[in-house]
C-alpha cells in the first residue's frame, strides 16, 4: 500500500516533504559496507586528484544547510561519486549519490511517480505570442526542498578527511537524483 507524501510549508518559506515510500518497507542500515567503498573511493581521488576538490562540494552542503554532520551509525548510508565534466565553467566536479546501492537500496523502495505538466513544447509556442519572456534557472532546485527530520535517516553518507578524521553527515534537503 502506498504511503501518501507529507509536504509542508515552514516558516523560512520553503516546503519540507517526506520521502515518497511505496510501503512499510525501507532500506536496511548498510554503514559497514559503505565504509569498505568509501576508502576505495577516496583513494581513487587521490589518484586523480580530486580529493579537496570533493571535500570542498561537501562541506559547501553543510555551509549551506543543505547537509547536517550527525553521531549516528545507523540508517542507510548513499554512496557516493564523482562525476567530471571539464567542459562545465561553474561545477566540473560533482559528487552525486548511489542510492541504487544494495540488496534493498532506497530507490527499491521509493515510489516512482509520474510527473505531469512538463511537457515543454505548448509553453513555448505560447510565450512566442508575448512582448515578454520570463526565464528562471533552476539549478539546484531539489534542494530548496527540505527533508523532514524522521526521513533523513535514509540520506546519509560518510567522509573521512585528509587528517582520517570521519565525518558522517544526512542531508537535510532533497539531493538529486533519487528515484
Amino acid at each position: 500500500q502506498r504511503i501518501p507524501i507529507r509536504i509542508e510549508k515552514v516558516s523560512s518559506g520553503r516546503y519540507m516533504s517526506t520521502l515518497p515510500f511505496r510501503s512499510d518497507m525501507r532500506p536496511r542500515d548498510n554503514y559497514w559496507v559503505n565504509l569498505t567503498r568509501l576508502d576505495k573511493w577516496q583513494a581513487r581521488l587521490e589518484r586523480k586528484g580530486l580529493h579537496q576538490e570533493v571535500e570542498d562540494n561537501l562541506f559547501k552542503l553543510l555551509n549551506e544547510g543543505q547537509a547536517e554532520i550527525i553521531n549516528e551509525t545507523d540508517g542507510y548510508f548513499i554512496p557516493l561519486q564523482e562525476v567530471v565534466r571539464e567542459d562545465s565553467p561553474s561545477t566540473p566536479v560533482r559528487v552525486v549519490g548511489n542510492a541504487s546501492f544494495g540488496k534493498i537500496s532506497l530507490n527499491d523502495v521509493l515510489d516512482k511517480m509520474e510527473v505531469s505538466g512538463l511537457d515543454v513544447l505548448p509553453h513555448l509556442l505560447r510565450s512566442r505570442n508575448k512582448k515578454f519572456l520570463l526565464l528562471s534557472d533552476m539549478k539546484k532546485a531539489f534542494l530548496q526542498i527540505l527533508i523532514a527530520p524522521e526521513h533523513r535517516k535514509y540520506l546519509r553518507f560518510v567522509w573521512r578527511t585528509k587528517d582520517q578524521k570521519l565525518i558522517h553527515l544526512q542531508m537535510t534537503a532533497l539531493p538529486f537524483g533519487l528515484v
